[in-house]
């Protein structure tokens, strides 16, 4: 569910820093166009971002998939716990990185308090750090390397 929102924050981000870009009248007088939206840097900033969301969107679906294919095949299950360990090593990551970058796309009014950007990263932030990404990382790489399969606890460990 966590990785879900955390594809839903990626693409309003995306959306959300194009409208800003498609709505704006002035450039920079360094920028390279007339309007920010004809401006070749700022269209790559928005493509950065919005390729960002389409990544995060095709991962989540893929750990959502093997999910389903651990419910049909009960076998299944282990490789299905590595392939959400994947999506939370990397998508956490993606829409943190795509949520700071949108701001690139304009100057101070990209803060603006009536326009909430900001609410992307700090949303996304607050997502990511329930699952700590390093643990989900030392899983991943101890399959990677010696073929240890994940055992899902559903503990948060007991001191001794």
């Amino acid at each position: 569910m966590q990785l879900a929102a955390l594809a839903g924050i990626a693409r309003r981000a995306a959306d959300d820093a194009a409208a800003y870009v498609r709505d704006r009248r002035r450039n920079w007088p360094y920028g390279n166009a007339d309007l920010p939206r004809d401006d070749p840097l700022v269209q790559q900033v928005v493509g950065k971002v919005d390729a960002a969301a389409f990544t995060v969107a095709a991962v989540v679906d893929a750990a959502a998939a093997s999910l389903e294919r651990a419910l049909s095949e009960p076998g299944h299950g282990p490789a299905a716990e590595l392939d959400v360990y994947r999506a939370q090593s990397t998508v956490p990551q993606l829409v943190l990185d795509a949520t700071s970058e949108l701001f690139e796309v304009g100057g101070a009014s990209t803060v603006d308090v009536d326009r909430a950007l900001d609410r992307h990263w700090r949303n996304a932030r607050t997502l990511a750090v329930h699952n700590p990404i390093v643990y989900k990382q030392q899983v991943v790489g101890a399959f990677a390397l010696n073929g240890t399969v994940p055992v899902l606890s559903l503990s948060s460990g007991v001191a001794g």
